[in-house]
């Protein structure tokens, strides 16, 4: 159990005040909770009496303890190197690996204005009964349409980001760039994959180690880029957020990724009214593609590989918060989730993969 909101606002002011050496650090606004990730917490708040670029709205970035102290530094680089190229991302303004001050390394950074791209979606797939999916149809082709191309620019600007950006961030805070790419981390999951001793996922590992896609083009990939992690201000981009599982890997990587998630994601529903509920995300995934394609080209063959890639990363991701015991499972953490990965793995790959956590 992580600290109460309270204590991280006190120990919070706090350290700032020690850090950056100004004792009449206040809070204009203490830091409130914001709806953030599966394992991240995420505060608003504003502060004055410190540093002139602290001085705007601002968000506190928690991260839980159970993840690498480098992982601040890590985000830090990507949002260097996208502000470098132009790409809207959030500031950062400090990055704290050190676990005393909040229990967790942390991020302070700018809150960007604006509001998710799928913002209305998620509003509608909160609402009751026959009044959520009824909202999702009256309201679904007008959405879509305002979110897809936005959606595919946004991704397609980013894959023409120059790596090498990343990779001199990286290596200004003494982070091995080499890490990043996908070979380490195809190599990452199957260490993992053993030392948890998911053999019913071996298949499908064997499967990603024989399907391997030769060398070709790598970009910087986001591994999470949908429209809930685009923010937006009166149909103007404010911004990228949530970096944290940030890749080198082919453009592919992506597309695969956003495919998987969207597929996969369990909504709560059940039967024929989640079946119905799915029909404009297919439309909204077909229509991201496409608005993709016109801005980039890409191998299909790839994306249907790193399709499966990602679900069977999240499958070993939800097996290793069950085994240690830390941070929530996330979205697919659910036997819904694990299923849908399972069926869709088998799908897009021929093979049969099982979990038992």
């Amino acid at each position: 159990m992580g600290l109460a909101d309270t204590e991280i606002a006190e120990r919070l002011l706090a350290h700032l005040r020690q850090t950056l050496a100004a004792p009449d650090l206040a809070y204009v606004e203490s830091p409130a909770s914001i709806q953030g990730g599966f394992e991240t917490r995420i505060f608003g708040l504003r502060l004055r009496g410190g540093p002139d670029n602290l001085s705007g709205p601002l968000i506190l970035r928690l991260l839980p303890p159970f993840v690498r102290p480098q992982r601040v530094h890590f985000e830090a680089a990507v949002h260097e190197a996208l502000a470098k190229s132009q790409y809207p991302v959030p500031k950062v303004f400090l990055a704290v690996s050190d676990h005393t001050a909040l229990g967790g390394p942390f991020l302070i950074m700018e809150r960007l204005a604006g509001r998710p791209l799928a913002h209305d979606v998620e509003a509608i797939l909160r609402r009751a009964g026959a009044a959520k999916l009824a909202g999702l149809f009256l309201d679904a082709p007008r959405l879509l349409r305002r979110i897809v191309e936005t959606w595919a620019d946004m991704q397609a600007r980013l894959h023409d980001v120059l790596v090498e950006h990343l990779e001199r961030a990286l290596q200004s805070r003494g982070i091995d760039a080499a890490s990043l790419h996908f070979d380490a981390r195809l190599l990452a999951l199957r260490d993992e994959i053993s030392r948890l001793r998911l053999d019913g996922l071996l298949p499908a590992l064997a499967w990603a180690e024989r399907n391997r896609p030769a060398p070709s083009q790598s970009v910087i990939c986001h591994r999470d880029f949908h429209p809930l992690n685009i923010l937006a201000d009166d149909e103007r981009v404010t911004g990228v957020i949530d970096w944290g599982n940030a890749i080198i890997a082919p453009p592919e990587m992506d597309l695969g990724s956003t495919l998987a998630t969207v597929s996969c994601m369990p909504l709560g529903l059940h039967g024929a009214a989640d079946m119905a509920a799915r029909i404009p995300f297919r439309v909204a995934l077909r229509g991201y593609l496409s608005a993709y394609g016109r801005r980039r080209p890409y191998d299909a063959a790839m994306v249907r590989y790193f399709d499966v890639y990602h679900c069977l990363s999240q499958i070993v991701g939800v097996a290793y918060v069950v085994a240690s015991g830390v941070g929530q499972p996330g979205a697919f953490g659910s036997d819904d989730g694990i299923a849908r990965l399972l069926t869709r793995i088998a799908k897009r790959s021929g093979v049969r993969a099982t979990f038992s956590p």
